[in-house]
């Protein structure tokens, strides 16, 4: 068979940083301030990224969630956290 690539260590590290980091900061920030970080910050793992199209995906992700997890599911978390006064 064809020679496996290159393993993509900063990619792995900088999504498992991502998915720390969001798991840290969830509560104090809330969701519309982690998950844009856990976004732009896994973004980075792609060769392709692009400022654009990360925040773009940021964005849309963020009411994506705040609409289905918070207020369709009911999931308890603050949109914005205690941090931001929320």
């Amino acid at each position: 068979g064809s020679p496996f690539g290159a393993f993509a260590f900063k990619g792995l590290m900088l999504i498992t940083l991502s998915i720390i980091l969001f798991g840290l900061i969830v509560r104090g920030a809330g969701l519309a301030i982690a998950l844009p970080v856990l976004v732009i910050l896994s973004s980075f793992a792609s060769i392709q990224f692009r400022w654009k199209y990360s925040l773009a995906l940021a964005a849309g992700l963020t009411i994506f969630c705040i609409l289905v997890f918070l207020k369709g599911l009911g999931v308890p978390l603050p949109i914005l956290g205690s941090w931001f006064g929320g």
